[in-house]
């Protein structure tokens, strides 16, 4: 039996985000020299672009949370995706005591499209606007570069 994922009302959620630490995954997502990046359309961070990414739902794997999430923020399908590392957000994020499990993803080779609101973009590893909005990304970018030997 599956088990049912609760969705807790926006005060509560607050709460769980302060009493301990909740585990988010990232998707790092390469075409050649580019990383994909998604652009908030809602807070924290409207407007800021980011890697893909998101909370793990209550029962749910990193695998298919970042499949989920992936399908979500870029309408890509998994095909493929290695672990990196886990990464310790304590004081990095304004949300709360997270803990990263980043992946660097191969996904179906369709291109990929925004949900409404928000973009999509590649961006070149070196050019200057691939600058995603919390600093501990473009670490997990630079550790997913040396995982795939650049």
């Amino acid at each position: 039996m599956k088990p049912r994922i609760p969705n807790l009302p926006p005060g509560d959620f607050e709460q769980v985000l302060t009493q301990a630490p909740l585990m988010v995954v990232d998707a790092v997502v390469f075409r050649g020299e580019e990383v994909l990046l998604v652009k908030r359309a809602s807070e924290p961070f409207n407007g800021y672009w980011h890697l893909p990414g998101g909370f793990l739902g209550y029962g749910e794997s990193p695998l298919v949370a970042l499949n989920r999430i992936l399908r979500h923020e870029t309408g890509l399908f998994l095909k493929q995706a290695a672990i990196i590392d886990l990464f310790d957000l304590y004081g990095k994020d304004p949300r709360g005591h997270l803990i990263s499990a980043a992946y660097v993803v191969l996904s179906h080779s369709h291109e990929p499209k925004a949900r409404p609101g928000e973009e999509v973009g590649w961006f070149g590893i070196n050019d200057p606007g691939c600058q995603p909005f919390l600093k501990y990304h473009g670490e997990i970018i630079a550790r997913a570069l040396l995982r795939r030997g650049r």
